[in-house]
């Protein structure tokens, strides 16, 4: 899986769901079955702090292996306690038999103000 940049946006405060579906440059579906996922958002490239973590194991991360979707969830709760501002994100997929993929270089993660709280 080659690495591609996709900048994410959500809502303070608000439910943020994200599906990310991969397919090779034929547009044939990269099938994702027994995969595990992990995400960390982090102020800063070097930041040692998490922002948040998402991963299969917590539920923030879910994966459809036949259909090559991803999805990334934050719950209303969540997002609420996460400052508005801009961050930084990976997502990494780990197959079956260990190996770790980055579909999802360093990207932004930008979290804008709730208005109507």
């Amino acid at each position: 899986m080659k690495g591609v940049k996709v900048p994410l946006q959500a809502r303070q405060g608000k439910t943020f769901e994200r599906s990310l579906r991969f397919m090779d440059k034929n547009k044939n579906i990269i099938k994702l079955t027994g995969f595990k996922g992990r995400m960390h958002v982090r102020s800063d490239i070097d930041d040692e702090d998490t922002v948040i973590e998402l991963t299969t194991e917590n539920g923030r991360i879910e994966i459809d292996g036949e259909l090559g979707k991803v999805v990334l969830k934050i719950s209303a709760e969540d997002m609420e306690a996460i400052e508005a501002d801009n961050y930084i994100y990976d997502l990494e997929l780990i197959s079956p038999d260990g190996r770790v993929y980055g579909p999802v270089i360093p990207s932004a993660f930008k979290v804008a103000p709730e208005v109507t709280r």
